[in-house]
C-alpha cells in the first residue's frame, strides 16, 4: 500500500467516524424529543421502551470494549515492569499502552455521554 493509498483510507475513515458521530447526536436528539413526547403522550412510551434498549446494548458493549482494553493495559504493565526499561519493545509497550489509556477514555467519555441522556 503507498502513501497516498494510506493517506486516502485516513481520509476515508475520519470520515466515516464523523459520519458516525452526527448519526449519533441525531439519534440522542430524537431519544429527548421522543422523551419528552412520551411525558405528554403514553403513546411515544413503546417507542421510548427501543430508545432505552438501544442505549442499554451500547453501554454493554462499551463496558465489554473498557474491561477488555482494562486487562490489556494491565498485561502491558506487567510485561513493561518485566523488561530492560532501555530495549525498543520496553518503548513500544509503552506507546501501545498509552493509546490504550486514550481509548479507555474515550469510552468512559462516550459511556457518560450516553447515560447523561
Amino acid at each position: 500500500m503507498t502513501g497516498c493509498e494510506i493517506g486516502k483510507n485516513d481520509i476515508k475513515n475520519k470520515e466515516i467516524i464523523e459520519a458516525i458521530k452526527k448519526k449519533s447526536n441525531e439519534l440522542t436528539d430524537t431519544y429527548k424529543n421522543i422523551k419528552k413526547l412520551a411525558s405528554e403522550n403514553g403513546l411515544y412510551n413503546s417507542v421510548l421502551e427501543d430508545y432505552n434498549r438501544y442505549y442499554d446494548n451500547i453501554i454493554d458493549e462499551r463496558q465489554k470494549q473498557y474491561d477488555a482494553f482494562k486487562v490489556i493495559s494491565e498485561h502491558l504493565d506487567k510485561l513493561i515492569m518485566n523488561t530492560d526499561g532501555l530495549n525498543d519493545k520496553a518503548y513500544l509497550m509503552k506507546e501501545d499502552q498509552y493509546n490504550i489509556l486514550q481509548k479507555l477514555g474515550d469510552i468512559r467519555e462516550e459511556m457518560e455521554t450516553i447515560l447523561d441522556k
